[in-house]
């Protein structure tokens, strides 16, 4: 960057409802320098409290229709219309519509990100949408080396195409004013509570906690649960379902979306992360910063924030016995989850703050601007 001109980044998420990869791109959008960088976001499919929160902050939000192909044509003039020098596209649809309208942009510099371990793809199959998007693509961000892996491994990517950069998360601070979540839902201090944050959908394992919690109701019959959370419409009424066939209603709390997700994990003893599969968790990160006690789940790029023994326990996926025998290690061990929880949050404050994460973007915009 010469004579101070400003790098245009134009970020591309479909929605602006609160989950891990709308946070990031939230985050970034807020936080890059804005004597370096000149930053727009566009979201086609659904409107939410993120994109509210965009435009409190300052940060132009224009709507794009790239999910409706007959108005193809718009969004490669909407594009146009902003200029950017790099097109970041943090598109998780199952098309290349988002590479092919940077590219008939004019767009000189378009990077992807991939922020699963195609969960939807149990084959694990390269699709043909995807040969034409990666080959569209300078570079392809991934928030952890398992995603990575998956990449290379199924999609044929090259590694010097790839680059790594880490999720982060800022340290907790002091506790808001207010009720806290426990005066809130009637949880007394002396009660155990367990939690997990994250969004219902079928992959995340809410299915498989209640089962776990409730093996651990029968030994602990003062233990609470509170999940929280956004996601499918769907999936959260079944997970109500299965609480009370588990005969959980009384002693579960299935909260829905809480924008203030620190009061959740102030309150707990003990974090539980279920996933089936897992890219790199944000919730995750939050729990760890908060140096709670983990039992997490060993897929995806958890395995790349916690050693099981070091910074938590980690149980197979899809086992709600296994789970249920961790969470009792660490409810009947409290120095062991006290000196794992500790670990967890120095790990976090060494690799995993959110200044690691703008700074990785912030030299790989820079870099790529520097070759156009």
């Amino acid at each position: 960057m010469s004579g101070g001109q400003r790098v245009r980044v134009l970020y591309y998420v479909p929605c602006l409802e609160v989950g891990g990869t709308e946070k990031v791109v939230h985050d970034l959008a807020v936080a890059l320098p804005r004597d370096r960088f000149e930053v727009t976001v566009l979201w086609s499919c659904y409107w939410g409290p993120l994109g509210e929160k965009l435009l409190e902050a300052g940060v132009p939000v224009r709507h794009l229709p790239f999910n409706e192909a007959r108005r193809f044509a718009e969004v490669v003039e909407g594009i146009r219309e902003i200029q950017p020098d790099i097109f970041h596209s943090f598109s998780y649809r199952k098309e290349d519509r988002d590479v092919r309208a940077g590219m008939e942009a004019g767009v000189r510099t378009i990077i992807t990100a991939r922020g699963d371990i195609r969960h939807w793809d149990p084959a694990q199959s390269r699709q043909e949408w995807e040969v034409f998007r990666n080959a569209g693509a300078q570079r392809i961000t991934t928030c952890s080396d398992a995603i990575a892996d998956v990449v290379r491994r199924v999609e044929g990517v090259r590694q010097e195409q790839l680059c790594v950069i880490y999720n982060g998360v800022t340290m907790p601070g002091s506790a808001s004013e207010g009720p806290t979540l426990r005066e809130e839902l009637g949880i007394g201090a002396g009660e155990t509570l367990l939690g997990y944050v994250g969004n219902y959908r079928p992959e995340k394992g809410h299915l498989n906690l209640l089962p776990a919690f409730r093996k651990v109701l029968d030994t602990r019959p003062g233990a609470r649960l509170v999940c929280c959370g956004g996601g499918a419409p769907r999936m959260k009424p079944a997970v109500e379902a299965r609480a009370k066939e588990l005969d959980l209603a009384d002693s579960s709390f299935l909260l829905d979306l809480q924008m203030n997700v620190g009061r959740v994990y102030r309150d707990l003893d003990l974090y539980v992360h279920p996933s089936d599969c897992e890219g790199f968790s944000n919730s995750l990160l939050e729990a760890m910063a908060h140096g709670l006690p983990i039992v997490a789940t060993r897929v995806g790029g958890t395995v790349e924030a916690i050693r099981h023994g070091e910074q938590g326990l980690l149980v197979p996926a899809r086992d709600p016995e296994a789970l249920a025998a961790a969470i009792e290690t660490l409810l009947a061990d409290r120095e062991m989850g006290a000196r794992l929880g500790h670990a967890a949050q120095e790990l976090v404050r060494e690799r995993f703050q959110f200044h690691h994460m703008l700074n990785g973007y912030t030299r790989l915009y820079e870099e790529e601007f520097a070759k156009q």
